[in-house]
C-alpha cells in the first residue's frame, strides 16, 4: 500500500489556516484513529499528524528534515540529492482510478539512525493496520485532514516546561523545530499538529500533546 513520493500530493495539501479549521471541526474523531493505532500495538512509534503546508514546493523538490544539535530544520531539497532520506509522514489517498488506497510520503528525515528506517518499515509493512486505518479515514472523510506520523525526534531533549514547536520562515521556506518554554509562548498562537496515544484499561485511548505548530512565527526580511 505504500508508494513513492508524488509532488501533486503535497501540492494539494490544505494551507495551514484551512487545516486549523478542519482540526477544530473534527478533533473529536482523533480517539477513533488512536484506537486503531493502539489495537495494533504501534502507539510507541506512530501517531496522527495534522496534514498541512506552510509554503509551496517547486517541481522536483521535497521537504527534508536535517538535525543540528537540539534543533532540526525542514526545508526543500531536490529529489536527486535526498534520495536516501526516510519518510516520516504519510497521507492516505485513493490511487488514480479509485481502485485502492495508497500511502504517499510527504516529509522525509535526513538521518543515519537505523531506528527511523525500522519504524517506517514496521508501520508501512503492517497491511492489516493500514487497511483498517484507511477504512476509518474513508468512513469519517478525514483523509485530507489527518495522516500517519512517526515519532522520530527522540534525540531532541526537552527540559521541564518545554514543548517542541515548529516555527515557519515562509519567505525562505524553512521550518525550524526546537524546544521552547511554554511560558514564552502565547497559547492562542499554538496549534497541536501531532498526537500520541496510550492504551488504557478500557477500549478508549488517551490522546497526548506531542508537537505544536506556529504559523508565521518569524520572518527574515
Amino acid at each position: 500500500m505504500k508508494t513513492a513520493y508524488e509532488s501533486r500530493i503535497f501540492k494539494n495539501l490544505n494551507e495551514f489556516n484551512l487545516a486549523k479549521q478542519c482540526l477544530h471541526e473534527r478533533q473529536e474523531n482523533l480517539a477513533e484513529l488512536g484506537n486503531i493505532i493502539c489495537s495494533h500495538h504501534l502507539h510507541e512509534i506512530v501517531g496522527i499528524g495534522l496534514l498541512h503546508k506552510h509554503f509551496d514546493l517547486e517541481p522536483g523538490e521535497r521537504l527534508v528534515e536535517e538535525f543540528v544539535g537540539n534543533s532540526s530544520y525542514i526545508k526543500p531539497c531536490s529529489e536527486e540529492e535526498c534520495s536516501d532520506s526516510i519518510p516520516y509522514l504519510w497521507k492516505a489517498e485513493l490511487a488514480p482510478g479509485g481502485d485502492d488506497w495508497r500511502y504517499y510520503p510527504l516529509e522525509f528525515a535526513n538521518c543515519s539512525s537505523a531506528g527511523v528506517a525500522q519504524k517506517a518499515e514496521a508501520v508501512m509493512s503492517n497491511r492489516d493496520f493500514l487497511l483498517e486505518m484507511t477504512a476509518k479515514l474513508d468512513e469519517l472523510e478525514l483523509a485530507n485532514t489527518f495522516g500517519l506520523a512517526l515519532f522520530h525526534r527522540e534525540a531532541m531533549k526537552l527540559d521541564e516546561g518545554e514543548i517542541l514547536v515548529e516555527m515557519t520562515d515562509e519567505q525562505n521556506r524553512i521550518l525550524t523545530c526546537a524546544p521552547v518554554a511554554v511560558e514564552q509562548m502565547a497559547q492562542e498562537t499554538l496549534t497541536q499538529t501531532l498526537w500520541q496515544f496510550s492504551p488504557s484499561q478500557t477500549a478508549h485511548v488517551v490522546s497526548q500533546c506531542y508537537r505544536h505548530c506556529i504559523q508565521h512565527c518569524f520572518r527574515h526580511r
